[in-house]
């Protein structure tokens, strides 16, 4: 399976279950396509192979496979079939469309986290205002006192955004703005999952504390514990596409599957500008960050 153009192989799926929709499909393809069985430069069994293992028409796989390839996940060549692309190989546009589509990982997502919003709150504690405290309280109490996980999701959206803009530096914002969207996919996995947010919370109040001391090096501490609180408690989601993540979990959890499915969506919106700028990341209940 490491040389190129070999048939990635196809993980064994119950066929007793119901044929999976598009979108489920395109998730199992998804899941196949960055598991630790397949390369880039792998091709992917025939459409027959494919058509029969998941028990769906040819015209459904056609269909999500075209999708696959306008997310810039596979290429599909006449007379030869499709094969897996390698996202680190392509140009800069590539990469970003395949980004604000869905194929980032959590863990990719911690590592750029942890270099964006560890400074952003050592900062933060430099040159936070009242209003920012005042801004931070209200997303810490809305995060205790809610028992939706929609509410508790925007909130820890809200107040790591407050962070980032209490900074005050525009380069920061700026490259935390793009990348936001993915923030608040992984935020919302977390708001549905009792442990992470059982571990994360309490580290929420300590990172408000240090910034309110202005305590530059406590809040960048902190900051990275909470980051790495995902790391620890996100088990095998970690290495996943986050939009499959999000959408996995949503047919797992039919509490939240509503909040969930929202979410994937949001992953997949084009990257956003800036932290602070009115029209920012899209609320699951529709409503956007000003």
């Amino acid at each position: 399976m490491h040389m190129n153009g070999q048939t990635s192989p196809l993980k064994v799926r119950d066929h007793a279950l119901t044929p999976p929709s598009g979108n489920d499909l395109e998730i199992e393809l998804e899941e196949l396509i960055f598991s630790e069985w397949a390369n880039p430069g792998d091709r992917l069994p025939s459409e027959r192979a494919l058509a029969d293992h998941f028990r769906v028409s040819r015209p459904l796989l056609r269909e999500t496979l075209r999708a696959l390839e306008g997310r810039g996940l596979i290429r599909i060549e006449a007379g030869r079939g499709a094969f897996i692309e390698d996202l680190t190989q392509a140009d800069p546009t590539r990469i970003l469309s395949a980004a604000r589509q869905g194929s980032i990982t959590p863990a990719h997502l911690i590592q750029a986290r942890l270099m964006i919003e560890c400074s952003a709150a050592a900062q933060a504690a430099q040159f936070r205002s009242i209003a920012d405290l005042d801004a931070l309280k209200l997303s810490l109490y809305e995060m205790h006192n809610s028992k939706d996980a929609q509410i508790h999701a925007n909130a820890d959206m809200d107040f790591h955004l407050r962070i980032v803009t209490a900074s005050q530096n525009p380069v920061t914002q700026l490259i935390y703005g793009s990348i936001k969207n993915l923030v608040f996919g992984s935020i919302t996995r977390s708001a549905t999952d009792n442990t992470v947010t059982k571990h994360g919370l309490p580290l929420h109040d300590d990172v408000y504390q240090a910034i309110a001391d202005k305590d530059a090096l406590a809040a960048e501490q902190v900051m990275r514990k909470i980051i790495l609180v995902c790391q620890e408690h996100y088990g095998d989601d970690l290495n996943l596409p986050l939009s499959t993540v999000l959408n996995r979990r949503a047919k797992s959890n039919p509490e939240h599957k509503e909040l969930l499915t929202a979410a994937s969506k949001v992953v997949r919106q084009p990257l956003q500008n800036s932290a602070g700028q009115k029209g920012g990341v899209t609320r699951s209940n529709g409503v956007r960050y000003k």
